[in-house]
């Protein structure tokens, strides 16, 4: 009986190493799969809770109500403002932001604080996060068509210079910054460019193009994140992966916890005297730099004083003229001629006025979030347009 067997040959040997080189790509490609599957959802997560979280903070007042005049009982952070206990969408509180930042310091930032928790919560239990608060504006326009501009404004103590000549071939503009240090920065292209001129927290930007010439300036008032007081930067430029949500919204630079307007009805100069209360919560003292604003009806008048947690007797604590801001508190530290500092709980102003009649002065109590510009006190009674910006990463 004869007996058949098959033999091992090489083209049995190049099959099969085909067939494992198969199987072997196709783990490798179902693998690679699971991968991007993977690095999607997380990317998606990662935007969903940047985008609530921005939603929240600009759209609710947060939980409970009121928590801004107790922090430690925060359970949700939110920022709006509030309207017959309604929130206004999309204009934020900046007393509550101010709280935020005093919270994010280094000293006060605890995980196993409850409030800490809470504003972790809001982005998904992390601490990578960082809110920018920015004010953009258009400073100058300008056609390109025999262009000749020279201008200079003060913003926020900074003074800014924009020189720009139409040469024909090209555009020369110059920028000039002056803070502590004088920045300045040139540039001369044609016909489409961008020249961005930076000095502390404050950038100008000059756009060219499309025939015309805009100036827009981008003021950071409050850049936070845990531990901004002692870190350089929030650690995002190290990431793998950042997600950056923007909302448009309306704010102040300072919050105004009182204000009085003294119209001087008399044809006869008489002295008319008001009272302005105000609240000063826990917490708040020593989170906010406390100024008074006057903005009087003329430069020169009417005559006011102001008494600060005292009635109208004894030489007075301020005066106008010549000065149109105080500054009771800053940086935690009293102004030491105060007979009465403030206190945490009620205060008060003493005001007298005397001046023609129909002139007035309004008189505002402002909280700025400590370690910010004096011109933030100064421009806070007006509401103006911002971005709120937020970062998220992992």
């Amino acid at each position: 009986m004869n007996e058949r067997g098959q033999i091992f040959t090489l083209d049995m040997f190049f099959a099969l190493t085909l067939t494992l080189l198969v199987v072997s790509y196709s783990g490798l490609a179902l693998e690679q799969a699971r991968r991007q599957a993977e690095e999607y959802t997380l990317r998606y997560s990662l935007e969903r809770t940047a985008n609530d979280a921005s939603d929240v903070l600009v759209k609710t007042l947060g939980r409970p109500d009121g928590w801004e005049n107790d922090i430690t009982t925060l359970e949700t952070l939110g920022l709006a403002e509030e309207n017959e206990g309604r929130p206004v969408q999309n204009a934020l509180d900046v007393g509550k932001l101010g709280l935020l930042r005093e919270l994010c310091r280094a000293g006060n930032w605890d995980p196993s604080k409850s409030e800490v928790q809470a504003v972790m919560d809001l982005f998904g239990g992390s601490e990578n996060f960082e809110i920018k608060l920015a004010r953009k504006e258009l400073l100058w326009r300008e056609l390109l068509a025999g262009l000749d501009f020279e201008n200079e404004i003060t913003l926020f103590g900074v003074e800014i210079e924009v020189d720009a000549e139409n040469m024909g071939a090209v555009i020369d503009v110059q920028v000039e910054l002056e803070w502590d240090k004088e920045v300045e920065t040139g540039a001369e292209r044609a016909p489409e460019f961008t020249l961005v001129v930076q000095a502390e927290n404050l950038s100008v930007e000059v756009i060219v193009g499309g025939g015309v010439m805009e100036v827009w300036s981008k003021l950071t008032l409050w850049d936070i994140w845990p531990g901004w007081d002692v870190e350089d930067s929030s650690g995002v430029e190290n990431s793998l992966e950042v997600v950056v949500v923007r909302r448009s919204v309306a704010t102040r630079s300072g919050s105004i916890k009182g204000e009085v307007r003294s119209l001087v009805h008399l044809l006869t100069p008489t002295w008319n005297d008001y009272i302005l209360d105000f609240e000063i919560y826990p917490g708040e003292l020593d989170a906010f730099d406390w100024y008074i604003v006057l903005r009087p009806s003329k430069e020169s008048s009417p005559t006011t004083h102001i008494w600060v947690n005292r009635p109208a007797v004894g030489g007075k604590d301020y005066d106008f003229p010549p000065d149109t801001i105080f500054t009771p508190r800053h940086h935690g530290a009293d102004d030491p001629t105060l007979v009465n500092p403030l206190v945490e709980g009620s205060n008060y102003l003493t005001i007298r006025v005397k001046g023609s009649k129909w002139e007035w002065v309004d008189v505002y109590i402002i909280a700025v979030p400590s370690c910010t510009s004096l011109e933030a006190a100064r421009l806070a009674p007006d509401k103006v347009p911002a971005t709120l910006e937020v970062k998220l990463w992992r």
